[in-house]
């Protein structure tokens, strides 16, 4: 009782339903064909064809919501059946004819089946393809770091062309070890030091559903390192005996505004005011070279420039030499 809650009775309702027809539906699955299917090989194709389109229950077309579909053979990894019965076959599906056993169900008699075939003959259209040429100014860009895609404005079909639906393979040029192109399309420098060069090379980009659709383009990568040679100075240096590496000039200078990589440049003295008493070695380091050196102030002009590059990299600087 809405007013009264607690005021309660209980019955039981009993129901006899009987059937009256007994009669199983006929269903009927009917054998599909599809013709001249045309994939592009970026977008694939939706709803190619619909295997219920024919089947019937009882002589009336089989709505999806009234079985269930099934695949008795395994389907091809590019073609999917779905729960409505529309096929779809994805990207890069080779071209050929695909045979697929498929069963319905009705949902109501699930052991009232059907069986048919639906074949499919898959043409693989060839789309256009087109490499752009790419470049970048990579000067101080980290070991290992992306440059740039060589996919970012290539297109297949008018569509981004990716990994999933081109390769990538390297032409002949000045690359070498310093610049490295992978099968994703990233390029970087996988080295710690890459000389001032302006570096160029083709590449081609090909379709994955048709090898033979293919398109050439070139990258240009831009190096112009810059080394930076700051002065140096030593004071109470004892010039009572023989030294080696008292000092290394490269230790302040700089290469792009960071740490300098010694092997990246060489070091060339210009003028020496200390005579035989001290040297500046190409590593950058300075000895004593004779015992005794008298007291003074000593100067030692020296030059970096860059290495392994025809470019005229180099900067000068001053070390200051003081003997107590």
């Amino acid at each position: 009782q809405i007013t009264d809650p607690n005021n309660c009775a209980s019955a039981t309702v009993t129901l006899f339903v009987t059937n009256t027809d007994d009669t199983t539906a006929i269903i009927n699955a009917e054998d599909d064909f599809m013709d001249g299917i045309e994939v592009s090989n970026s977008l694939g194709a939706t709803a190619v064809v619909n295997v219920l389109n024919n089947d019937t229950i009882d002589g009336i077309a089989v709505n999806a919501n009234e079985v269930t579909i099934t695949s008795s053979t395994n389907f091809p990894n590019n073609i999917f059946l779905n729960a409505d019965g529309t096929i779809d076959v994805n990207e890069n599906t080779p071209t050929g004819t695909y045979d697929i056993f498929y069963t319905i169900c009705q949902i109501t008699d699930p052991n009232n089946c059907a069986s048919a075939t639906v074949t499919l003959y898959v043409f693989n259209t060839s789309g256009s393809i087109n490499a752009v040429y790419d470049w970048i100014n990579a000067v101080g860009t980290p070991q290992g770091q992306t440059l740039l895609n060589v996919l970012n404005n290539d297109t297949l079909n008018g569509l981004d062309a990716t990994p999933n639906n081109v390769t990538i393979t390297v032409g002949d040029g000045n690359q070498g070890d310093y610049i490295s192109l992978d099968a994703n399309g990233d390029i970087s420098m996988p080295l710690e030091f890459t000389p001032s060069a302006d570096y160029q090379f083709p590449y081609t980009i090909c379709e994955i559903a048709n090898p033979n659709n293919c398109s050439t383009s070139s990258v240009s990568i831009y190096v112009n390192n810059t080394i930076t040679a700051v002065n140096d100075a030593l004071d109470a240096i004892d010039g009572s005996a023989t030294a080696t590496s008292i000092l290394n000039v490269l230790d302040n200078d700089t290469l792009n505004g960071g740490t300098m990589i010694n092997y990246a440049v060489t070091v060339n003295t210009i003028s020496n005011s200390s005579g035989d008493y001290f040297v500046l070695n190409t590593n950058g380091t300075i000895d004593i070279l004779i015992a005794n050196v008298p007291s003074g102030t000593y100067t030692i002009d020296y030059q970096i420039c860059e290495n392994f590059t025809s470019n005229d990299n180099c900067s000068t600087a001053s070390v200051t030499l003081i003997v107590n």
